[in-house]
């Protein structure tokens, strides 16, 4: 056996051993029909219930003190103030707060088991074209980092891949349900791209400048060419020139066709105010994903509509002239200036847990509560496609909330109880799970 084969056994065994350890259930598969330490599955049947005396947190208007919300066949039937009906069964919530689902705008939630175990991973295909890569298809609907993102009140998140110069199409996935059947609200909600660098790195040891522009030259040709393909396999389908389908165009043809938004991966400002030329060149309704230079362009992405989902809060500012808290005042700066944008932990899986964190700190740093508390609810479901279902407690939504203990805008509060489309789920987790075997051990 030779030295690399050695080495690729060694790590076979590694990661079986990782798989079957009982220490490790964190990638185990759940037998169907089964209940493991995730979140109770929902029954077949929806719910018909009214809730009543919480603070009803709309994420469309003021909050109303002493809320009643009428759910039926698992969908909101009535918000307001007024007594409840007399033929639904009634959960009390006085002193409790109820607010929509939060929704994660960028996870690799479902995709990312263990970062750092290859085997877990199915969020990036090989190659610099994979329009057609599908994150609904690769989604594991037993990942054991959904009902920690549930004991946070993130109930839906876009699930978006990962990988080169355009990495496949993302989809909107309930993060409670039995298959990823189920579990779908929409597929797919965008094309992910990835913008290359438009500078040079100067540093010693970089990649040679010529290098590092010949390679933003192809990128960039690679990127437009295929949108290119795709604009004219949308034409001859449209003539009827052509009955042949190409499943790798089909999918750049429904974003050329504005069916739906490019999300467009950018940080710098260079790379941002490219991406916009291109776009709107393009006539592509974009959105931009990371936006870490996003507050010096407020102006021009007002302009051109472009949605921003936010990820770089907690990113460190990259000029030394720029104030300690640029980036946690940027989204006020971009609502200011009229830019829709939603917060994101643009993070694994295992962090996704922290959105509510992102709109405290975005309310800390200017963003008024309501505002932040759409980042991370309403704003989300507009820029993709689905607030018609989700994202507010309105009338004819579904009925997907959670019951609090305080300002979700704070991290002292906790969710307490959550319902997915009417139906109550459980919100035990592993974390918790650990948390409640360790806390006595003998010391």
């Amino acid at each position: 056996m030779t030295r690399a084969s050695l080495h690729r056994c060694l790590i076979a065994i590694f990661v079986a051993l990782a798989l079957c350890s009982p220490r490790t259930p964190a990638i185990a598969q759940q037998p169907a029909g089964t209940q493991g330490p995730g979140p109770k599955r929902p029954t077949p049947d929806a719910a018909t219930f009214a809730l009543v005396g919480a603070v009803v947190h709309t994420a469309t208007g003021p909050a109303i003190p002493g809320g009643t919300v009428v759910v039926r066949d698992g969908r909101i039937a009535v918000v307001g103030g007024g007594a409840p009906p007399v033929d639904v069964p009634t959960v009390r919530a006085e002193g409790l707060h109820l607010y929509p689902a939060l929704i994660e705008a960028d996870a690799v939630l479902g995709l990312v088991e263990i970062d750092a175990v290859r085997s877990t991973r199915d969020d990036a295909e090989k190659g610099p074209l994979n329009a057609n890569a599908r994150a609904d298809l690769a989604f594991n609907p037993d990942s054991q980092l959904l009902p920690v993102a549930l004991s946070a009140g993130i109930m839906t998140a876009v699930v978006t891949p990962r990988g080169d110069a355009i990495a496949g199409r993302s989809a909107v996935m309930r993060l409670s349900g039995w298959t990823r059947e189920d579990m779908t609200v929409k597929a797919p909600a965008a094309l992910h791209v990835r913008w290359p660098k438009m500078g040079i790195e100067r540093a010693p040891w970089s990649t040679p400048a010529k290098k590092q522009e010949k390679a933003r030259r192809e990128a960039l040709h690679d990127i437009d060419e295929a949108f290119e393909n795709g604009r004219a396999y949308a034409a001859a389908r449209k003539a009827g020139a052509t009955e042949e389908r190409d499943v790798q165009w089909e999918a750049l043809a429904a974003a050329v066709r504005g069916e739906i938004p490019v999300l467009v991966s950018a940080d710098g400002v260079d790379e941002i105010a490219a991406a916009l030329r291109w776009s709107e060149k393009r006539h592509l309704r974009m959105v931009l994903l990371g936006g870490r230079d996003a507050w010096r362009l407020a102006k021009p992405l007002a302009t051109a509509g472009v949605p921003v989902v936010y990820t770089a809060q907690l990113a460190l500012p990259q000029r030394v002239d720029e104030p300690y808290d640029v980036l946690y005042r940027a989204p006020a700066t971009l609502v200011a200036a009229g830019v829709k944008v939603a917060l994101s932990s643009g993070a694994a899986g295992s962090n996704a847990r922290y959105l509510s964190d992102l709109g405290g700190r975005a309310h800390a740093w200017g963003l008024d509560a309501l505002e932040s508390l759409r980042a991370i609810t309403l704003r989300p479901a507009e820029i993709f496609g689905f607030a018609d279902r989700l994202g507010s407690i309105t009338a004819g939504k579904e009925a997907t909330f959670f019951l609090a203990d305080g300002d979700i805008l704070d991290t002292r509060t906790h969710v307490l109880r959550a319902w997915v489309q009417g139906r109550e789920i459980d919100l035990r987790d592993r974390q918790k799970a650990l948390y409640d075997r360790y806390r006595n051990r003998p010391r």
